[in-house]
């Protein structure tokens, strides 16, 4: 009796390897220790006065180049080098500020936007390639971003003014969520600026900030 060779079944093919997400461009990163000192906080919002003024000063010149970083961006599909990283100087400097103020650090900040210069940093990637389209558009495609910022600017301000009163770790250990709310706050402004070509979601502030050494990638994956 001869034997019958069947052929051999062919292996299912695997799939394509997929490519993780890109990381996002804008991260806050967060090395806050969560200690605070109590004098300090008791009189913090006066203390941050000088950086309220710098800040005024600061933002005034940054709504101007902006402007030009818009029309520059518009003509040529590319943010300036020189003005990406001005810019991103000036948001890292808020999110010192607003860290500060809403109590998510502890030392008082510098009054510059330096690189890992305080415990919450900031952390902008680029300049990268911009559609020129979206570029045209990009203060009115911001709006729900702007309108989201608000209502988490109220958010911050709640948390900070409940964790003034109590005083304790306890409070302030939701400086995490807090972080997120506060990178939620600054991403509208990357938007339009434009130093920043992703269109913004409502999630992407959700994310927990990283720390310092952290792979972007692992929140994506």
């Amino acid at each position: 009796m001869t034997d019958v060779v069947t052929p051999e079944e062919e292996q299912p093919s695997k799939p394509p390897p997929v490519e993780p997400p890109r990381p996002h461009p804008v991260r806050i990163v967060d090395d806050d220790d969560l200690r605070r000192s109590r004098l300090p906080v008791l009189v913090r919002w006066l203390l941050a006065y000088p950086h309220f003024i710098w800040l005024g000063l600061y933002a005034l010149v940054a709504v101007i180049v902006a402007t030009v970083n818009w029309i520059v961006t518009l003509v040529t599909g590319r943010s300036p080098q020189h003005m990406h990283c001005w810019l991103v100087r000036y948001l890292r400097y808020t999110v010192y500020v607003y860290s500060y103020v809403y109590l998510l650090a502890n030392p008082y900040p510098p009054f510059h936007g330096g690189e890992r210069s305080y415990p919450i940093d900031l952390t902008v990637e680029g300049p990268d390639p911009q559609r020129r389209l979206i570029t045209a558009f990009r203060i009115v495609l911001a709006i729900p971003a702007f309108v989201l910022t608000w209502v988490l600017s109220q958010v911050l301000l709640v948390i900070a003014v409940i964790s003034w009163f109590i005083g304790s770790r306890a409070a302030w250990s939701s400086s995490g969520s807090t972080a997120c709310a506060t990178r939620r706050r600054h991403t509208p402004t990357c938007s339009w600026s434009p130093i920043d070509t992703r269109a913004r979601r409502a999630t992407d502030g959700d994310r927990p900030p990283l720390r310092h050494g952290d792979d972007p990638d692992a929140g994506d994956a």
